[in-house]
């Protein structure tokens, strides 16, 4: 079991999908990790405050938050100030990224400059469950802040993986984000960020779910009773063997062409 945590990219500071306005999110994403790239987008007073007090109150007690936990949420002019800072900086900060964060940067301002950008979201209160305590977490994000925009030792965590640990990939392709630019596309249903849509999204996969399961039973069923009536009683087991293989064809089918 892993976290997954996101970057998102918004042509709107509207509340989160309180619109439809179709291809107006980009956004890249990290399992089990925390991406030291995105961090260099923040500053340490966007940790702190509400954001920091809504991660306690979640932690102290998750049932009385069923929404999650909220993004971090920062205009694109904040998050471009803050990137230009640590891109200037990175040479004597962290001089064996630096190239690799220089493309990076350029990368995410191309994004922000294909349309105009409103605000930028970092989905990262997955990764609090992963850590051993509230403080701990808090610590971590802070350090990492610090690397690109602190005063003390620049303190760089492990990176056992450039797309998990440093950059973040495509959601969509899986690729190595600057190598794949990922494409526009309607928001993503993040945690923290409950609509009506997203949880009547999540009502119909359950209900097609039990659907499938009920057809593959009437399926199965139907096969034996053709298979008992034409060749009993051998022919039950043919039958429902014979249903559950063009239950299974079919499913693939559909699968496969989605």
């Amino acid at each position: 079991m892993g976290h997954l945590v996101n970057l998102v990219l918004r042509r709107s500071n509207l509340p989160f999908r309180a619109e439809d306005d179709g291809d107006d999110a980009t956004w890249l994403s990290a399992v089990n990790g925390l991406p030291l790239f995105w961090l260099s987008l923040i500053s340490e007073q966007d940790l702190a405050g509400q954001w920091e007090h809504s991660v306690r109150a979640y932690q102290a007690d998750p049932d009385e938050h069923d929404d999650g936990l909220p993004s971090i949420r920062v205009s694109w002019h904040a998050a471009e100030a803050m990137l230009n800072t640590a891109e200037a900086g990175a040479d004597q900060r962290v001089p064996a990224l630096c190239q690799m964060f220089g493309e990076w940067a350029t990368a995410v301002r191309a994004l922000g400059h294909e349309t105009p950008l409103q605000e930028v979201l970092l989905d990262l209160g997955a990764a609090a469950n992963f850590c051993e305590s509230i403080d701990d977490f808090m610590l971590e994000l802070t350090t990492m802040v610090r690397v690109w925009h602190g005063d003390d030792v620049v303190v760089l965590p492990v990176i056992s993986s450039v797309a998990n640990d440093l950059t973040g990939f495509d959601a969509l392709t899986g690729l190595t984000f600057p190598r794949e630019m990922p494409a526009w596309q309607p928001e993503p249903s993040l945690a923290g960020c409950w609509t009506p849509r997203q949880n009547s999204a999540g009502r119909w996969d359950d209900v097609k779910e039990w659907g499938m399961a009920l057809l593959c039973a009437a399926t199965v069923m139907a096969g034996a009773l053709l298979g008992d009536w034409l060749y009993a009683p051998v022919g039950r087991w043919i039958g429902g063997l014979a249903g559950l293989g063009i239950f299974s064809g079919l499913t693939w089918r559909w699968v496969t062409r989605r």
